[in-house]
């Protein structure tokens, strides 16, 4: 099993090496150098049309999309994914959810805060803070009262979520009072699999 990387940084990368190292799967790491054109070089492009990262090789078969490739270790280890028809749905919800409207929120705003010497006027800056509560109030809310996105089983929407959030105390993400999201990402920085990706 081969993942392509740009760096491990990136929260779409990051999430999937969380959810391998939680699933004990290794392997093998093919960094692509991307400030250097490597990911519109035509052996990556062929792999990945997009040119974006990760992309998994599995005995041939490629796969990207960070989401669908969490969907896959899950269904290939039979680990961190329901079986029942409700569950995975729940689990595809919150995929579905972070992908379009979470994940934008916490990464724009974190690109923002982390650049606002450059990038972010104050009004712009307002405009995602408003943003990223909206969608983090909604995480908060569901969180209340539960362990994980599925109360206390953990599962790749965990993962999915998280990764957005790695840089939300260097980022200053204005969440302090949103407890219970607050919790459960402590609880999920606290995981070995969070702690043992964590970029060196």
């Amino acid at each position: 099993m081969e993942l392509y990387i740009h760096h491990a940084a990136s929260p779409t990368v990051r999430k999937v090496l969380m959810t391998m190292a939680q699933l004990d799967l290794k392997p093998t790491l093919r960094p692509v150098d991307w400030t250097h054109g490597g990911a519109q070089k035509p052996e990556y492009l062929k792999l990945n049309p997009g040119g974006k990262f990760p992309t998994l090789v599995d005995k041939g078969f490629v796969l990207w999309e960070s989401n669908a490739i969490l969907v896959y270790l899950a269904e290939k280890t039979v680990r961190l994914m329901p079986t029942d028809i409700h569950g995975r749905a729940d689990v595809l919800r919150w995929l579905f959810w972070e992908a379009a409207h979470f994940g934008p929120a916490a990464l724009n705003l974190t690109n923002a805060t982390m650049s606002r010497k450059h990038f972010a006027p104050e009004e712009a800056l307002a405009q995602l803070t408003k943003a990223f509560r909206h969608e983090a109030g909604l995480l908060d809310d569901h969180l209340h009262k539960r362990q994980f996105i599925l109360d206390k089983t953990l599962t790749i929407a965990d993962f999915a979520l998280a990764s957005n959030l790695i840089y939300a105390r260097q980022a200053g993400l204005p969440m302090t009072d949103l407890h219970s999201l607050s919790g459960w990402l402590a609880r999920m920085s606290a995981l070995p699999a969070w702690q043992d990706t964590e970029p060196k």
